[in-house]
């Protein structure tokens, strides 16, 4: 049988062919601008807000709408992807994003560069997901680990080398080439990704109708939460404000299974999604995942800036230990996944990240570099293991007509984890967080959800036998 538009093609022994090595190629340099930009600006939010006459408190919602938006594109991208083709959504993905990138180099205040983040988040949140769904369609569910480990590894750098790249920036360049720096990438990204991504308009049959109840109701209990959550980062959980938006979320978050329910199958995201082989387990891991990386991404400059006194630019370099050992592990998990299955890499790689995690909750400021260093490359390389085991084993449960919904949902509850873990963590680093030990109660946190993880490991699918 002749490969489909979404199929490439199958080099011998299993292995990816040129088409399909091209394909990957291309398609993950997107993900990677839109994940460094999420967090290329925390280093340059003091810079910003003297720039632009603005409170820090007011700047930080320049993080915060990108991060809103992120969440609010991904089901709506799943849709779109399922109506429009993969490649369709992903250079229209690429346009909204750079034109985004674009407006916040002319920003002339806080309140206009919010806006223009929130666009570019919009782009950016929509091209992730739109990647693995197209990856995932053309690889096939027996070599979606392989795909992943792959994929994972630039993907896994893009959030740790940001703040390398927005310290250097902001040490040679004016800010607004933070953003800039995403125009010229972008348009040639997009030429390319014309040329090499298939055209798979209609290859997964009629699409329902377009849910916009749901995506409404979805959206919006998303977006709740991660603004109630950042909202109780900077003010605790008793407020007002953080009580209303948490209730809203949840409020939002019933009404939608509820309607999913009613719509069944033409729902943005169909419950019927969660029976397929471990799929609600896998993504109750990503959440967890989620809960205890961007925790890390967030403490470690906030402690060695703090604490020790480094400058932006070397506290975003130590972070770099992190990202390589994440890419080696993530590229370990997706290829291991089918082989040894994704509960013993989950209970194998939480285990390595929890104690890796030992030294910074011991750490002070007389603590040396080096082996906090070679701790983070070790917690790089188990949280790699273990999110990329279970990315893997996400594209191999659900079938490809399911790609698309099953990226929306992994994602979604990557970002919400993330946004949980990073609140959680400020509130326990409290109001004097210059004092180390605060630090440590932080990171001790962290690694606590993590061995809590690996508790729950066998909560996951077992291993799937090879289709003949």
């Amino acid at each position: 049988m002749a490969p489909s538009a979404l199929t490439p093609g199958r080099a011998p022994g299993d292995r990816f062919d040129a088409r399909t090595l091209s394909l990957l190629t291309v398609m993950v340099v997107g993900p990677i601008l839109a994940l460094l930009d999420a967090s290329i600006v925390n280093v340059g939010i003091d810079r910003l807000s003297r720039e632009l006459d603005a409170q820090l408190a007011t700047m930080q919602w320049a993080t915060t709408a990108y991060l809103l938006a992120l969440v609010v594109a991904m089901p709506t991208a799943a849709w779109l992807t399922d109506r429009f083709g993969g490649r369709t959504v992903f250079v229209g993905a690429l346009m909204l994003f750079v034109a985004g990138s674009a407006l916040c180099a002319l920003a002339w205040s806080a309140e206009s560069l919010i806006a223009f983040r929130a666009l570019q988040g919009l782009g950016g949140g929509a091209l992730e997901p739109t990647m693995f769904t197209v990856l995932a369609r053309a690889v096939g569910r027996e070599r979606a680990g392989r795909m992943v480990g792959l994929v994972g590894v630039p993907l896994m750098l893009g959030p740790a080398l940001g703040p390398l790249v927005g310290g250097v920036i902001l040490e040679r360049l004016a800010w607004q080439w933070m953003f800039l720096v995403n125009v010229p990438l972008g348009l040639a990204l997009i030429v390319c990704a014309l040329r090499v991504v298939p055209d798979d308009r209609g290859s997964e049959g009629a699409p329902a109708p377009i849910d916009a109840f749901g995506i409404a109701l979805l959206t919006g209990a998303a977006a709740a939460l991660v603004l109630g959550f950042s909202q109780a980062a900077e003010h605790g959980f008793g407020t007002a404000a953080v009580v209303s938006s948490l209730g809203g979320a949840l409020a939002l978050a019933f009404a939608y299974l509820r309607w999913a329910r009613r719509r069944g199958s033409r729902a943005v995201v169909d419950l019927g999604l969660f029976r397929h082989g471990g799929f609600l387990a896998l993504t109750g891991a990503n959440l967890l995942h989620g809960t205890v990386l961007y925790p890390l991404l967030f403490l470690v400059p906030l402690f060695f800036q703090q604490a020790h006194g480094t400058g932006p630019l070397e506290a975003g370099a130590l972070l770099v230990p992190e990202a390589l050992g994440a890419a080696a592990g993530f590229n370990l998990g997706g290829r291991l996944v089918a082989a040894h299955g994704v509960r013993r890499l989950v209970a194998i790689g939480l285990s390595v990240y929890a104690v890796a995690l030992v030294p910074f909750a011991l750490a002070d400021a007389t603590t040396a570099h080096v082996p906090l260093s070679i701790a983070l490359a070790v917690a790089g390389l188990g949280f790699g293991v273990s999110g990329g085991s279970v990315l893997g084993a996400v594209y191999g449960t659900v079938p490809p007509r399911s790609a698309a919904r099953a990226s929306a949902v992994t994602f979604m509850s990557s970002q919400i984890g993330g946004a949980v873990g990073i609140a959680v963590a400020t509130v326990l680093l409290g109001d004097d967080a210059n004092a180390a030990p605060r630090h440590g109660t932080a990171f001790a946190a962290v690694g606590v959800v993590a061995a809590l993880g690996v508790l729950s490991a066998p909560l996951l699918p077992g291993r799937r036998r090879r289709e003949r």
